[in-house]
């Protein structure tokens, strides 16, 4: 994971600093668990941080990308399901317990070492009853194949008019998938980002973190989103790392003023305290409006 500085020590973190919690060879290679200067991390032995979480305010994610990847907000403000794609260091967990307390949230994480790791030390017991232990593309197909069914029952039954009944899928998708060595192969797959599309509900949006090497390579993925997407894709870079947030809207893509988006902006970042202006910023200055 590519982070930024900032008043934690973040680029002093690694395999050798603080104190060792938790240690184990897993088929990723040896995950750990580290403290140190007020801060809490996870990594692999191949110097690859994660996640972390501070220890003195557990809610707000520390690393850039995971605060950037909270930008959903500024279209989408109270969504009541939201699917998780990635556990991480729970950071999506944590934020949502203090900020979205209604919504209902579902994470998907491959790796039962990091589930365990994460229930352990970083806080996300809350939401435990909430995770499943599966691959993360596979879940979504298998998701996106039972509405097709269920769309086609309720189609051939003139249950149209009962939505009320009936799983309109997930308001928010946050698509954070990593393995050891980088990206998840499945983020390089038209098909990963049909079934995104599949499963969200009309109004839904797909917020996805890349880490991308060249232009050539962002082009590539962006390609993909978009054409699963219909075009209905934002995205914004951040400063001092490599990460690219995607915002991929399934219908319903309100193109607030831009007047009103920086509002929001700032409501939401004194409200949370993270850099929800510079994030509006960003997406007004890269993308059409």
């Amino acid at each position: 994971m590519q982070y930024e500085q900032s008043s934690h020590p973040l680029w002093r973190l690694g395999p050798c600093s603080g104190t060792k919690l938790y240690s184990k060879m897993t088929e990723s290679g040896c995950l750990e668990v580290r403290e140190d200067a007020g801060l809490r991390w996870m990594h692999y032995n191949n110097g690859s941080v994660e996640s972390v979480m501070s220890l003195e305010d557990p809610s707000n994610p520390v690393l850039a990308y995971a605060q950037a990847m909270m930008s959903f907000l500024l279209f989408q403000q109270q969504p009541e399901n939201i699917l998780n794609l990635g556990l991480g260091g729970g950071s999506v967990i944590r934020f949502c317990d203090k900020y979205l307390p209604k919504s209902n949230i579902t994470t998907v994480e491959i790796n039962p070492d990091v589930a365990e790791v994460c229930h352990q030390y970083f806080a996300t017991q809350t939401r435990a009853s909430n995770l499943i232990l599966d691959d993360g593309q596979h879940y979504l197909s298998k998701l996106a194949r039972n509405r097709s069914l269920q769309n086609k029952s309720m189609h051939n039954n003139n249950l149209q008019n009962m939505g009320h009944n009936c799983d309109l899928g997930y308001d928010t998708i946050l698509v954070d998938l990593f393995q050891a060595c980088g990206m998840a192969d499945c983020v390089n797959n038209n098909s990963f980002y049909n079934d995104c599309f599949n499963c969200l509900a009309p109004n839904g949006v797909m917020v996805l973190n890349l880490i991308v090497n060249d232009i050539d390579q962002m082009t590539d993925l962006l390609s993909k989103v978009w054409q699963s997407f219909s075009g209905k894709v934002i995205c914004f870079s951040l400063d001092n790392c490599s990460n690219i947030i995607v915002l991929a809207f399934r219908e319903q893509f309100q193109l607030f003023p831009h007047q009103q988006l920086k509002l929001r902006a700032v409501d939401l970042q004194n409200d949370t305290q993270l850099a929800f202006t510079r994030y509006a910023d960003s997406i007004l200055k890269n993308n059409r409006w």
